[in-house]
């Protein structure tokens, strides 16, 4: 399996993902200074600015979780997981990523099981009167680029620790080696 051709895509990917991630961002911004600006200044609002802002904000947030989940820099405990030898952090790590895969599977089945079903069932949404089941789509999108770099990641700590992202299990374990 050539690790390197996955990575690539896993690089195009993130860079679609820090696309989203900014623009959204920034249009959630522009749209609220816009709406706070149009409400105490002239007294006036519109109606769709805040529904719109919270679709963006849910957007923004699990890409940007996809790309944290990528590059390793999830919120994570290590207090623990640091004092154990290098040789069984590894496979701690592997394990973690495990459930990880798991957690993606069963969301990405139930989340695009309830998107599809409310797009059929033709609700729209309050303000902008568009399918709300699109709404809920960014989560199981964002999902599937979790389970995705969860493989690649689970894939590399297994067999080959050459990923940017994992190379410290290589230069801890030839330090270790060094010093026996």
């Amino acid at each position: 399996m050539n690790i390197e051709k996955f990575e690539k895509y896993d690089e195009k990917i993130d860079r679609i993902s820090a696309f989203i991630v900014i623009y959204s961002l920034t249009l959630m911004l522009l749209l609220v200074t816009m709406q706070i600006i149009l409400r105490y200044l002239f007294n006036f609002s519109f109606l769709w600015i805040p529904e719109l802002a919270r679709y963006l904000l849910v957007a923004f947030s699990f890409f940007a979780g996809s790309m944290a989940l990528r590059r390793n820099e999830l919120a994570g405990i290590s207090l623990i997981v640091d004092v154990i030898p290098i040789r069984i952090r590894r496979w701690i790590d592997f394990i973690a990523i495990l459930f990880v895969i798991l957690f993606c599977m069963i969301g990405i089945a139930y989340g695009f099981k309830t998107a599809i079903l409310i797009i059929q069932s033709g609700q729209p949404s309050p303000s902008m009167q568009i399918p709300i089941g699109f709404v809920y789509l960014p989560i199981p999108i964002t999902l599937s680029l979790m389970l995705f770099n969860s493989l690649i990641s689970a894939y590399d700590i297994l067999f080959k620790c050459t990923l940017k992202r994992h190379k410290k299990y290589t230069i801890l374990l030839n330090k270790v080696s060094i010093r026996e």
